[in-house]
């Protein structure tokens, strides 16, 4: 049993490990890009509210309001375009009629690619985001209590998908209202879910959709 623990941890590290590396080569990769494009670049802050659901209508009891923070790195680009990946903790979640809540923090990275008009003060933009995820950390909620082991119903760690959204840059402040979709499903072990009934094929079959509101604060640059 111990022997088993310690394999299963290590599976997870060195997962977590790949998605890190991978992250940061993207990251990388865009900057170096930029730079030597000759394009205006600022890192910052970024954070904000996520009202998520499984977008699963017959069993859904209310939209979950969870959170996400991080840090961004935004270049712009000719013809009022700009590129802004970011690397966040993005925690999301959904309730259930039948009493059954999940609720998953993911180490994200979202790209924002943008464009809108520079009008002097301000900046509106519109917004394409696809982003990829992978799950460090999650509790299921019952009615029986709460539980961390939510790995062994067999909820998958990596998650995809796309946003689409607008914004507006003013000085060094941007504020982005986003919808999300996530493709895929949350699990594949829809087995595991047939005690649960109409709550367990929700699990199965979708996975975490809904609006992010976030707010940034750049720095650098020549404002």
């Amino acid at each position: 049993m111990l022997f088993s623990k310690w394999e299963m941890s290590r599976k997870i590290f060195d997962s977590m490990k790949k998605v890190l590396i991978s992250t940061a080569a993207v990251i990388a990769f865009l900057f170096i890009g930029l730079q030597e494009a000759g394009a205006q670049s600022r890192f910052g802050i970024i954070g904000g509210v996520n009202f998520s659901t499984m977008n699963y209508k017959e069993i859904n009891r209310s939209t979950m309001t969870q959170w996400h923070a991080g840090l961004t790195f935004k270049g712009d680009l000719p013809l009022g375009f700009s590129i802004q990946p970011s690397l966040i903790y993005n925690v999301k979640g959904a309730k259930t009629k039948a009493d059954i809540d999940l609720s998953v923090g993911y180490l994200e990275l979202p790209v924002s690619i943008q464009w809108g008009p520079d009008l002097l003060l301000f900046r509106p933009f519109l917004d394409v985001t696809p982003f990829i995820g992978y799950a460090v950390n999650g509790k299921e909620s019952t009615p029986l209590g709460s539980t961390k082991d939510i790995w062994s119903n067999g909820i998958k760690r990596l998650e995809y998908g796309v946003g689409l959204g607008i914004g507006l840059e003013i000085w060094r402040f941007q504020v982005i209202g986003r919808y999300n979709w996530n493709f895929g499903p949350l699990s594949t072990a829809s087995e595991t879910f047939q005690s649960w009934g109409e709550a367990g094929k929700a699990f199965s079959e979708k996975n975490f959709s809904g609006i992010t509101l976030s707010v940034a604060f750049l720095f650098g640059g020549k404002n």
